[in-house]
């Protein structure tokens, strides 16, 4: 749940390489995420990454939630159910766009990620979740939870993310070249929620 402390990880080559979400990084970057394209970017001085895909976070809840089927959502309606928020510090920016909806009401209860905390937190028929379209359809078969007609203007962008040096070395085309196929053929089936990078 902290992208920080993953950072700080391939930071110390403690990790070689990372596919993950990038979003909380953008203060990092030299332009917004909206303006990425499919090539070797740097992150800060000594780390660099290559962006994949993107898509927007989806506001969900349980099929029966009183929400399910209106039109006209705002936030203040939002403040009336509870949603997952992090601690002070781990996902700032997720955090601050959240806020800015009404949302990360409350605290969630684990450092490491689990679906059924996160995403099936909304099952309760009460509270409010946020989930990448590709996570929907599993979400609703497990936890009947569908996406509520709002946008939430999140974006989260996926890449993969190294050293400097790992992604610039010459044999590295091999593994990313590995590491596309497989993100593309894992995401096929989502291709209108997705945005491939070219």
């Amino acid at each position: 749940m902290n992208s920080m402390r993953l950072l700080s990880l391939l930071e110390r080559r403690l990790l070689d390489v990372a596919v993950m979400g990038i979003m909380e990084f953008q203060h990092l970057l030299n332009h917004s995420l909206s303006r990425l394209r499919l090539s070797r970017t740097p992150m800060g001085t000594s780390m660099m990454f290559i962006p994949i895909c993107m898509w927007d976070l989806q506001l969900i809840a349980h099929r029966d939630h009183p929400l399910q089927g209106s039109l006209e959502l705002d936030l203040d309606v939002f403040a009336n159910y509870s949603s997952p928020g992090l601690s002070l510090g781990t996902a700032p920016a997720l955090m601050s766009a959240l806020q800015s909806h009404g949302l990360g009401s409350t605290a969630y209860p684990s450092p490491q990620y689990e679906e059924s905390a996160w995403e099936g937190s909304a099952s309760d028929g009460h509270s409010l979740s946020y989930a990448a379209p590709h996570l929907l359809p599993k979400l609703e078969r497990y936890y009947q939870v569908t996406r509520l007609n709002y946008d939430l203007d999140i974006s989260e962008c996926l890449a993969i993310v190294a050293h400097r040096d790992v992604i610039a070395d010459p044999s590295f085309n091999e593994t990313f070249r590995h590491l596309h196929q497989k993100l593309a053929e894992a995401f096929s089936p989502f291709k209108s929620q997705i945005a491939w990078l070219s």
